[in-house]
């Protein structure tokens, strides 16, 4: 009985064991739940990197096709390239002497502080020719220094532009340390027109001019945003130049029409903007891994760490054909339609994106367009005034009085169908007291002075930003 008893109770404890075991999972319930769970996410990343695969498949095979027609029609894409490229398209005929002005040039804003113009003295624009003048003694002692240099710049403007420059390519890291020095030239230029007008040497201040856009030429190499700013910035000392001397009623006719010849023989500014965006857009796409660290561009490291792939390369070719669309409109308006330009870009494709490599990139340089629009439209403007100022003058000069209005200016030289800048606002001309005052008012360009030297609240003859007075 007692063995009968110990064999059911055996059976029992085996049965309650196994009903036990079933209810716990076993090594393969266990695997199947893991399984399923690093199955999902790998899934999905699966899945990503298909459609990531497929994206940049399709990106590689547009940007081979961009990028074989950028090279097809001579576009520098590389360093080797630039390089080659800028051996073409510039002459270096006057590179030894030109790189003697600058060196010198730029010292001689370094040893006169007390200067105008060279330095940080503001000069009255109410200069009138013979007439006292306190700080003319000490321009004279400078000049008679420099006059020298002067000559080393008239003989070197003589030669072809643009002029090749010693530049180590390097993208968007290029150092263009001739282009910023270029200016000082321009500024020691603009002295001496002051003074020889003073003096009542037309010639000689004639030849100043001559050479400051002569400068300007020389750095037109129309390469990136920085050479056409330096460019843009040296038009304009000319073009100041010219409106100072119309206030002193000193140019005999010929040589109003040479100033004349002189500002029609401007390059053309919607190819210019085009022609600059497309040397930016090869600029960043020159970018390569290995970055020379240096003061101003220490954020391009981060590209470093950041993978660059084809969809990256090809925004940036869209990023810049976008902004060179924008000039399709003509000069009117730009700088508004760069700034809605630069604010739907920010929302459609940064604030998405932020940390891609072509967002990196392009963050660095994309607030600067409308700047440059400004700049393109405010020498439009000051070049449309200084010319409009010339033709008063010739008139007054041919005839013994001012124009009582523009539409009297002799159409042969100078066609009148619609005197205003851009087709927006119209110029303002009037006549009081034997001077001719033309003014223009309007447009985002009218918040940025002409470059006067000295500070603003000296400034009693612009009261706005584009005036000019005929004596």
């Amino acid at each position: 009985m007692k063995a009968i008893q110990q064999t059911a109770l055996t059976r029992s404890n085996h049965l309650a064991e196994g009903i036990m075991a079933a209810k716990k999972p076993g090594i393969r319930g266990k695997l199947r739940w893991v399984a399923w769970l690093c199955l999902i996410p790998f899934a999905v990343v699966l899945v990503f990197g298909i459609w990531l695969a497929n994206r940049e498949w399709k990106a590689s095979r547009l940007l081979h096709a961009e990028l074989t027609q950028l090279k097809a029609q001579g576009q520098p894409l590389d360093n080797e390239a630039w390089a080659a490229w800028f051996d073409a398209h510039t002459h270096k005929e006057g590179t030894d002497a030109w790189l003697e002005v600058l060196s010198l040039s730029e010292a001689s804003s370094r040893i006169a502080p007390d200067l105008p113009f060279v330095g940080e003295v503001f000069v009255p624009i109410d200069i009138t020719p013979g007439m006292e003048w306190p700080g003319e003694p000490r321009v004279a002692e400078f000049l008679e220094v420099f006059d020298p240099l002067i000559l080393k710049i008239h003989e070197a403007v003589e030669y072809p532009t643009p002029v090749w420059w010693p530049i180590q390519w390097g993208g968007v890291e290029t150092l263009l340390p001739q282009y910023q020095e270029s200016r000082s030239v321009c500024r020691l230029l603009q002295l001496k027109a002051m003074h020889s007008l003073w003096k009542k040497d037309t010639e000689e201040a004639l030849k100043s001019i001559k050479s400051c856009l002569a400068t300007a030429s020389a750095v037109d190499s129309k390469t990136i945003w920085v050479t056409d700013l330096v460019y843009l910035a040296e038009v304009a000392i000319a073009h100041e130049m010219i409106n100072r001397s119309l206030r002193m009623d000193v140019w005999n006719d010929q040589q109003l029409e040479t100033l004349s010849k002189w500002l029609s023989q401007q390059r053309e500014p919607i190819e210019s903007w085009k022609s600059c965006l497309a040397g930016e857009r090869n600029m960043a796409l020159t970018i390569d891994d290995d970055y020379t660290s240096r003061d101003g561009f220490s954020g391009l490291e981060a590209l470093k760490y950041i993978p660059r792939l084809p969809s990256d390369d090809l925004r940036i070719l869209q990023y810049y054909q976008s902004m060179m669309d924008l000039a399709n409109g003509g000069m009117a308006g730009l700088p508004e339609r760069c700034s809605k330009w630069s604010a739907r870009w920010e929302e459609e494709y940064f604030l998405r994106s932020p940390f891609s490599y072509s967002t990196i990139l392009l963050t660095m340089l994309y607030s600067s367009v409308p700047q440059l629009a400004t700049a393109y439209e405010r020498v439009a403007i000051q070049q449309q005034l200084t010319k409009t100022a010339i033709a008063i003058k010739r008139f007054q000069k041919a005839n013994g009085r001012f124009p009582n209005a523009l539409n009297e200016l002799p159409s042969p030289d100078w066609p009148l169908v619609n005197w205003s800048i851009n087709k927006r606002t119209p110029l303002i001309y009037e006549v009081e007291e034997g001077l001719a005052k033309l003014s223009y008012e309007g447009g985002p360009g009218a918040a940025f002075p002409l470059t006067v030297s000295g500070a603003p609240e000296h400034n009693h003859f612009r009261a706005n930003a584009f005036e000019i007075v005929i004596r």
